[in-house]
Order: structure tokens, then sequence, then C-alpha cells
């Protein structure tokens, strides 16, 4: 019976992880979207050119990276 207790708790622990991950993947994506948006009013930009990660430091804060590449930028109404 404890086994059984103990695998249970397993899987439990695994389906917390997993919808964790699934969350950040998610709202990865959407602030992808949002920060495309944003920053190609400024650049031009394909949305391949754009990356964005996520970084937990060891104190437990979380670290936005956003790696945008583009070779023009956009000042009001023209390319500079």
């Amino acid at each position: 019976m404890e086994r059984i207790k103990e695998s249970a708790k397993d899987r439990l622990k695994k389906i917390r992880i997993n919808d964790t991950v699934t969350e950040i993947e998610g709202m990865l994506k959407t602030l992808k979207n949002e920060e495309y948006k944003l920053l190609t009013d400024f650049m031009t930009l394909s949305f391949e050119d754009l990356d964005l990660y996520i970084d937990i430091t060891k104190s437990g804060e979380y670290v936005l990276t956003i790696k945008a590449v583009s070779n023009k930028l956009i000042d009001i109404g023209k390319i500079i």
C-alpha cells in the first residue's frame, strides 16, 4: 500500500511539473507575440529573429531576456 501511495505522489509531482512547464511556454508565446508587435514599430524584424528566454537566478528571481536581430531601425515614419 505504501508503494502505491508513493507512486501516486510521483505521478502528481510529474503532472504539476508538466503543468508549470506548459504555463511558462504559453506565457513565453504570448510575450513573444506582444513584443513582436511592439518592436516592429521601431525596427524591421521577422518573427523568427525574435527570441525570448526566462531564466531563474539562484535567489529565485526571474530574468526575461529578449534577443531581436534587425538590420534596419524605423524612426517615426522613416527608415534609418
